[in-house]
């Protein structure tokens, strides 16, 4: 199996856009502003790592339960 962006720790998810690259830093674009390199799913790179599993994902934006 291709080890693909979608399977690496460092891909964040972005609904109806693939996804970022959270390897680096954010980067200037267009000269004014910053963000993380887009990729889509099956993109791969020579610095994928294996997402973990076991580890609980928690997204910015998401409403989280807390104290329950």
């Amino acid at each position: 199996m291709k080890a693909t962006c979608k399977q690496c720790k460092f891909f964040e998810e972005i609904r109806f856009k693939g996804g970022e690259c959270r390897f680096n830093p954010p980067q200037l674009i267009e000269g004014y502003r910053a963000g993380w390199p887009g990729v889509q799913g099956n993109d791969w790179c020579g610095r994928f790592e294996q997402k973990n599993s076991t580890a609980t994902e928690v997204r910015v934006g998401e409403p989280q339960i807390v104290g329950v």
